[in-house]
């Protein structure tokens, strides 16, 4: 297994091209980089898979939009241009449209669904799927054909974004190792993470050779994240472009643990709170609190809370993150959707018009099914992605 390893190691360097960028990527990458150290993006995440839910709520509350909203395709098995019988439809990209159009940023995320082997059950965890990541070395296995179709439906989405001349931050394959942080040595709790750092490494190369070379697309910006105890889980400096923690808790000590090492292990990368929140009773500091610190992430960017966003009459003070993003707002570090559409602008010769309101995306599940309020999300208990 070792040697296989290094040998496709050696290959795909060997075969290797640092992509070109497209031009509004680049003047993504451009803008991170001025902010880097000054400005923090304030960034929300969609409310389970393809909506600006959380984007909307914030404001709501204060007048202003997040810089960069997180869309994620863990819906795509649900998609209706692959299944005669889904709900959503990732293939419609009048919701990015209308983000990047109005100035934000658009960045992706994917938990890749797998079958649990229990009738049409899937999930992405680890201990619910025996799904094996090592067959992306064997490209005659069922588990290689399987990647492999599954990353060419999303390449058709990116596709469709470069058309657009959109640009996307783009975390596949998060939280690797298990969220060393939270919890040391950790397994990966997803199954891209089942099999140790080797594999998830040659898998993470794989995709990115395959995006950036096979589908020829320049419009990523990769953001890998990863805690304390996983250096070992990098994929290399010629693959990532951001590097991130995942942390959910109220210690500015462990926070900042992990933003010193980042900053001091990948000195040439830009450093980004990829997910935070509340963690049971311990609350996540404040933006002013983070920044005095010294923790000056180039963005930071909280879970969602679907128990609010699923109620009819939501209280705004009910939601997790309602104070965080009330305060972040009010902070001279904070980078706004009105503030990036400028610094968009001033990189790049795109205007962006406003376009009309987008209607609310339907209610669902995590199995796919449109459902009604009463139905389950993923929520952060102890610091950890759990199935409500």
């Amino acid at each position: 297994m070792k040697r296989n390893l290094l040998l496709l190691a050696a290959v795909l360097t060997a075969a290797f091209a640092m992509a070109q960028r497209s031009a509004e990527a680049q003047a993504v990458i451009n803008i991170l980089k001025q902010l880097s150290g000054q400005k923090c993006i304030i960034c929300s995440m969609a409310n389970v898979n393809w909506n600006t839910a959380e984007a909307d709520n914030v404001h709501q509350w204060t007048g202003k939009y997040p810089a960069m909203t997180t869309f994620d395709f863990i819906h795509a098995p649900y998609s209706k241009d692959v299944n005669p019988y889904g709900w959503l439809d990732y293939s419609d990209m009048t919701i990015v449209k209308d983000w990047w159009q109005q100035g934000g940023i658009v960045s992706c995320m994917w938990h890749w669904l797998m079958p649990t082997g229990q009738g049409q059950n899937m999930s992405f965890y680890t201990n619910e799927t025996n799904f094996d990541p090592t067959d992306i070395l064997h490209p005659e296995s069922d588990g290689y054909k399987r990647m492999v179709k599954d990353m060419d439906q999303i390449a058709s989405y990116f596709q469709q974004m470069k058309e657009l001349g959109i640009p996307v931050v783009w975390r596949p394959l998060h939280e690797a190792a298990g969220n060393s942080n939270n919890y040391p040595g950790g397994t990966g709790w997803f199954w891209w993470g089942s099999k140790g750092g080797d594999v998830f490494k040659a898998l993470w190369r794989f995709m990115y050779n395959y995006f950036t070379q096979t589908k020829g697309l320049d419009n990523l910006i990769w953001v890998w994240n990863g805690g304390i105890n996983d250096d070992s889980w990098y994929p290399g400096d010629e693959y990532v472009d951001v590097v991130g923690d995942d942390y959910y808790g109220n210690s500015l000590t462990v926070l900042g643990n992990s933003y010193r090492h980042l900053t001091t292990s990948f000195p040439s990368k830009l450093v980004a709170l990829t997910e935070c929140g509340h963690s049971g009773n311990n609350r996540l500091p404040s933006l002013k609190a983070i920044w005095q610190a010294g923790q000056h992430w180039v963005w930071a960017m909280p879970w969602y809370d679907y128990n609010y966003n699923s109620q009819s009459n939501p209280t705004p003070s009910s939601h997790d993150y309602y104070t965080w993003f009330t305060e972040a707002m009010q902070q001279d570090i904070a980078v706004d959707r009105a503030a990036m559409k400028q610094l968009l602008e001033q990189q790049t010769a795109i205007q962006h018009p406003t376009p009309a309101t987008l209607p609310t995306a339907p209610a669902y599940n995590l199995q796919g099914q449109r459902v009604g309020p009463s139905h389950r999300g993923i929520v952060i208990t102890n610091g950890k992605k759990v199935i409500q």
